[in-house]
């Protein structure tokens, strides 16, 4: 095994390796690393059989710790062999704090489980249809008599600015993530990965959300709306336009009770567990 700074890493192999492996993921496409990480480096062998990618950030600015990056759900070894993650957990070496989420594949004893929701698209629109809640079934009805319209990847810095603006009036958010979003947006843009939805309304944005073509998935990684039922819209949108062409539309769960109920709202939700490790050391 070696360590691999950033600039050591040969993006192609790595990247081939995670497209191989049994549970691949695009947080851990290089690329993606570059777009949501202070400083990244891998763990790897010199054939790149495996790859695990280390997140680095920095406590008070200062103090460099293994931090799980925002906009990146699982990471973990990404590999077609099985492979002892507590040697891989080992080579990271000494930092005060580790914080990291492991993919639904990994074996290392985890400090917390959590669950992904997953929505099977591998239906007919009619089918998924009657599985929506009836709450959904009625915003859907309403809001399709009104004169929304629909968009994607059209005038992306307004898109951006109005879903920063509803950002900003909520106490989550961190001015950090502006810049990460757009690393992503542009970075996915230019791959044919990004799926960013915007609605209008009387020639005015009123909803906004990101999602991002995965592998064998649609991911949904965010977004804003400032009229009631604009949600339900997108969302239906995309079921309807990835229907039997991809295997789940990732909803990537949230602890938040109303956000999950309105994921469940959407029929049977599928869910997979991922598993987090925290020490810390100092």
């Amino acid at each position: 095994m070696i360590r691999l700074k950033r600039n050591q890493i040969k993006d192609d192999l790595w990247n081939q390796c995670v497209e191989k492996s049994e549970n691949p993921r695009i947080y851990a496409l290089t690329w993606y690393l570059d777009s949501v990480c202070e400083y990244w480096y891998g763990i790897t062998n010199e054939n790149y059989d495996f790859v695990f990618p280390v997140p680095i950030s920095k406590k008070w600015g200062f103090i460099p710790w293994v931090a799980q990056p925002p906009f990146c759900q699982q990471l973990g070894c990404f590999s077609t062999q099985n492979i002892d993650l507590k040697i891989l957990i080992n080579k990271i070496g000494y930092y005060p704090k580790i914080h990291l989420n492991l993919h639904a594949f990994s074996n290392y004893p985890a400090s917390e489980i959590k669950k992904n929701s997953l929505l099977n698209l591998q239906y007919s629109y009619e089918t998924l249809y009657q599985n929506y809640s009836d709450l959904r079934k009625r915003e859907l009805k309403k809001i399709q008599k009104l004169s929304y319209s629909l968009k994607i990847n059209q005038n992306i810095e307004d898109a951006l600015a109005f879903w920063f603006e509803q950002w900003e009036k909520k106490d989550f958010f961190q001015n950090s993530w502006k810049i990460i979003i757009k690393k992503l947006v542009y970075n996915s843009l230019q791959r044919n990965k990004l799926y960013l939805l915007t609605v209008y309304h009387q020639n005015q944005i009123v909803g906004v959300s990101l999602f991002l073509l995965d592998f064998h998935r649609v991911i949904y990684l965010g977004g804003s709306i400032k009229e009631k039922g604009v949600n339900t819209l997108m969302f239906d949108f995309m079921i309807q336009n990835f229907v039997e062409k991809v295997q789940y539309l990732d909803f990537e769960g949230s602890n938040i009770q109303t956000i999950q109920k309105f994921y469940e709202s959407w029929g049977k939700i599928e869910f997979e567990n991922y598993s987090v490790i925290k020490k810390i050391l100092l």
